[in-house]
Formats: C-alpha cells, sequence, structure tokens
C-alpha cells in the first residue's frame, strides 16, 4: 500500500504545546513550568506524521512496519550516538523481584545499558533505565518507545551513560507525579548540541508521528536526511504549512 507522510516543522515549540503534545500526559509537556523560555527559542521540532489505520488491521501492520523501519534507517543515516530514556510507569512497591527485573531484560540491547532504583518512599521505588542503541539490537527500542510519556531518546555525542547522568534524571527530568519524563527539561539540555527523540500520535489509529527536536540551525539538515530515509523507503511524503 502507498504510505503518504506529512511533514511538519515548528519554530515556536512552546507556543505549539497542544499540537506538539497531543494524545499525551500535560504534564510530560508543560510550558507553564518554564521560567527562563530564552533557551528554548533556538529550539525546533520536525515531525514526520504517517497516516493512521482507521481501525483496519492490515493498514496498521503495513504503516507500523513503514513507520518503524523508517525511523531505524533514520538513526543509522544520522550517525549520532543513539540512546533510549525510560522510566517506570509511576512508583510501585518495592520487591527483590521488581529490583532484579528492572526495565530491560538482562540481554537487551547486547547488555550495554545502566538501571537504577530510587527509594520514593519506605514502600515504593522507581526504577530508571538508559540504554545505548546500537544496530543489532536497535528493534528493541519499540518495546517502550511507543509509550512516550514514559520513554524518549537522545541522539548526543554526550555520553549518557555516565553516573551523572542517573542524578540527573531524577532530579531534573521527572514530573512532580514522577510518573512521565519531562520532556520540555530534556530538550533543553540536549536539543541544542543534540536531537530529543520521540513518537507522537494515538498508538496508530488517527496517527503515528516521529518528532525531532533540535538547534534551527541543524533542523533544515535534519530533515533533508529523513527525507533521504523516506526516499530509499519510497515513502511519499508533503509539507503541511
Amino acid at each position: 500500500m502507498t504510505i503518504n507522510v506529512k511533514i511538519k516543522k515548528y519554530s515556536n515549540i512552546l507556543n505549539h504545546a497542544r499540537e506538539i503534545n497531543a494524545w499525551n500526559i500535560v504534564d510530560c509537556y508543560d510550558p507553564s513550568r518554564i521560567k527562563e523560555q530564552t533557551k528554548f527559542e533556538s529550539i525546533e521540532v520536525a515531525e514526520f506524521i504517517f497516516p493512521g489505520s482507521q481501525g483496519s488491521l492490515e493498514k496498521r501492520e503495513a504503516i507500523g512496519k513503514g513507520f518503524e523501519r523508517f525511523v531505524l534507517n533514520y538513526l543509522e543515516e544520522m550517525g549520532l550516538a543513539s540512546y533510549i530514556l525510560v522510566i517506570e510507569q509511576g512508583p510501585s512497591p518495592k520487591s527483590k523481584l521488581k529490583s532484579y527485573k528492572g526495565i530491560f531484560s538482562k540481554q537487551a540491547f547486547g547488555g550495554e545499558y545502566i538501571s537504577f532504583e530510587r527509594d520514593i518512599s519506605q514502600t515504593e521505588s522507581l526504577i530508571i533505565a538508559i540504554a545505548k542503541v546500537k544496530p543489532p539490537y536497535a528493534k528493541e527500542i519499540f518495546e517502550t518507545l511507543y509509550n512516550s510519556a514514559n520513554s524518549i531518546m537522545i541522539l548526543s555525542n554526550k555520553d549518557l551513560l555516565e553516573n551523572q547522568v542517573q542524578a540527573q534524571v531524577y532530579d531534573r527530568y521527572l514530573t512532580g507525579r514522577l510518573d512521565c519524563l519531562d520532556h520540555l527539561a530534556i530538550i533543553r539540555d540536549y536539543a541544542i548540541d543534540g536531537i530529543f527523540l520521540k513518537i507522537g500520535g494515538d498508538g496508530g489509529d488517527v496517527e503515528t508521528s516521529l518528532q525531532l527536536f533540535a538547534n534551527k540551525l541543524a533542523i533544515n539538515d535534519i530533515i533533508e536526511k529523513a527525507k533521504k530515509v523516506l526516499n530509499r523507503e519510497k515513502i511519499d511524503y508533503s509539507f503541511d504549512d
């Protein structure tokens, strides 16, 4: 089947919060918490919107496969180190089994990940995990990435497996409810020199999208590389102003 992708670019990522964060938890992308909005003036977002299946299982499978191929080939095209950050879906009761299992399986991402557990109270804790994504294991990102409230990616030349990043996630990148990531806080710290990546849409019935946040000086090059991947995959696209 023919897949027609719409490409949108937002120059003011705070003013377009409702469109960018549609279908997601409001706390994940809340401009009202931002005190220094000038830091976001140099950041733009490119969004690649894949059509929805409209209830058709056949379309869902075909579009879903096309979307995932696009994402994986885009990661390879960019050539930056890729990391996936995942948090548990809110604090939950402590247990030895939970601590042992973590979020990723022991073999996930070739074992190149860190997982850490923070005590929230005497009875509850929250597990956070960061993995470095390499081509042989890249498909594993889709086990969590569709839940963008709790899972995002960062493309960066920085080493996100360093110990200091663990403290940053808990202290700076969680919302007050501790059940979703603070996307804008992460974008503020990583989208100037790298790329913040998340999946948008409603899960595929209406649409699924890839959202890429980056320095406005780099955003056109990012779009061109994504178009190169779309052309290679023979996926049609148009610009939605």
